[in-house]
């Protein structure tokens, strides 16, 4: 009984921490197709290759998918070393 509470209130906390992460890192598949969007609007549209550093948009995109990609990692092993931790005890 004491080992199903630690569980659910395991699972409870985990819950809580994907909630408040969740709302942080931007929904991948969308960011994803408005990059692959805009990077093949821009090679139809005859713009050369170095000219693709510097249009803002797309760059803004990468970083944030970068920086999300990253605290994302970073947090889930966070938690996978807790949760490693508190099962080999």
């Amino acid at each position: 009984m004491i080992l199903y509470l630690l569980l659910k209130a395991i699972l409870y906390i985990l819950g809580v921490v994907s909630a408040i992460f969740g709302g942080l890192i931007p929904s991948f598949p969308d960011v994803i197709s408005n990059i692959l969007t805009t990077i093949s609007t821009m090679i139809n549209g005859g713009i050369t290759f170095l000219s693709y550093f510097f249009y803002v948009p797309v760059v803004v995109a990468l970083i944030s998918l970068v920086i999300a990609w990253h605290g994302f990692s970073v947090v889930k092993d966070a938690l996978m070393k807790v949760i490693g931790h508190f099962l080999g005890n």
